[in-house]
């Protein structure tokens, strides 16, 4: 670990799980990378491209998207260091992205297109209107959105633990397309 020593914190990825020695390395997790081959658009009612400044209801929504989130779970960060990444995501997303929202903005996605290939980044449903098929709308649209700009696969990444999203993506037709053991290196000696 030399190498990460001027560091504070180092992100490991594994493609199997690890044994490390070091108390200072925790794992965190495990990142699944869903993929799908889009063809058809579906039809999709109450969608929409966000089109505004950053508020309230959409900061929300992000860190809600984090809520299985490895910079959440990790209990070395601070809660405020979670918060500003996320806002920091949502921010660049609504910038250089697609952000698309429901027209009450209790739910929200975002998506990238490179080319031929679509990325979900952040996704979230109020908490209190979950259960009502708006994951899967959201999810639908943002198909849509990346077929309509040439992408024919999408990749959405989740955590293991969000068992909910994975049974979700499962049921619309991804298949699991990679899994990767993260661990965090948080080096104390560099704070002192």
């Amino acid at each position: 670990m030399d190498a990460a020593s001027e560091f504070q914190l180092v992100y490991i990825f594994s493609d199997s799980p690890q044994e490390f020695q070091s108390s200072e390395i925790q794992f965190m997790g495990e990142k699944v990378t869903f993929k799908k081959l889009l063809s058809q658009p579906n039809q999709v009612d109450d969608i929409q491209v966000f089109n505004s400044t950053l508020n309230q209801q959409i900061a929300s929504l992000a860190l809600e998207s984090g809520k299985y989130s490895r910079f959440k779970k990790d209990a070395r960060l601070n809660l405020k260091e979670f918060e500003n990444l996320y806002q920091h995501w949502i921010e660049k997303a609504i910038d250089e992205d697609i952000v698309l929202t429901n027209k009450s903005l209790t739910a929200m996605v975002t998506i990238s297109v490179e080319e031929k290939e679509a990325s979900i980044g952040l996704l979230a449903v109020n908490e209190k209107e979950r259960e009502k098929g708006l994951a899967r709308q959201l999810v639908q649209s943002a198909e849509n959105r990346a077929i309509h700009l040439g992408a024919d696969r999408m990749l959405i990444n989740t955590q293991e633990q969000n068992i909910a999203a994975c049974n979700l993506y499962k049921s619309m037709g991804y298949e699991v397309a990679e899994r990767v053991f993260i661990y965090h290196y948080y080096n104390t000696a560099s704070l002192r």
